[in-house]
């Protein structure tokens, strides 16, 4: 069984290649507003076949323990992803660290579902998981994302150069990251 999690208003869980539909549809949605913040995807990505590749390979990442990925869903539509939280790069030994990415569908931007989902997600991941550090690389043009990532008590650790290719062009980063407050 996959991990499912709830908040007030909002369910996160893993979803595998029999819920590539509801990733399909969000994408689809959101293809024009995601494209500002991704990487440039190819016609192929929004096609059932290679969510349910992606999804497949989701589920593989979290049996090796390298990755979680949580599909977030309103509480009253458990039909419709609003977005995603992805902890990736999941190192253990004397690291316990990860790099946190999230998206949220646009029609549900400035309701708070991101902040209440993050505030879970990461909960899980320094109780459950034991992590010492999160980070969130973010665009520095990204003041909604740097604005929630503040909420949450994120510390701003400086700029990295080129950090990675969105939208077909290399993008500085600025560097987010939150530490297990239980290992202080």
């Amino acid at each position: 069984m996959y991990k499912i999690y709830c908040t007030d208003r909002l369910v996160l869980k893993q979803l595998d290649s029999n819920d590539a539909e509801l990733v399909l549809d969000y994408y689809i949605r959101n293809k024009v507003f995601l494209t500002r913040w991704e990487a440039e995807r190819e016609g192929d990505f929004y096609t059932l076949k290679m969510q349910k590749l992606l999804l497949d390979q989701d589920i593989e990442s979290y049996k090796r323990g390298s990755s979680i990925k949580f599909w977030i869903f309103k509480k009253e539509d458990e039909e419709k992803v609003i977005g995603c939280i992805s902890f990736q790069n999941i190192l253990r030994s004397i690291m316990q660290s990860c790099i946190l990415g999230y998206k949220l569908d646009v029609s549900e931007t400035g309701k708070g579902y991101l902040g209440e989902a993050l505030k879970k997600a990461i909960g899980v991941m320094f109780s459950e998981y034991d992590l010492h550090r999160i980070e969130a690389p973010v665009m520095p043009i990204n003041t909604s994302s740097i604005n929630v990532l503040k909420r949450l008590g994120f510390v701003n650790e400086g700029i990295t150069n080129k950090m990675m290719k969105v939208n077909g062009a290399w993008k500085d980063h600025i560097r987010w990251s939150l530490l297990n407050p239980d290992h202080e």
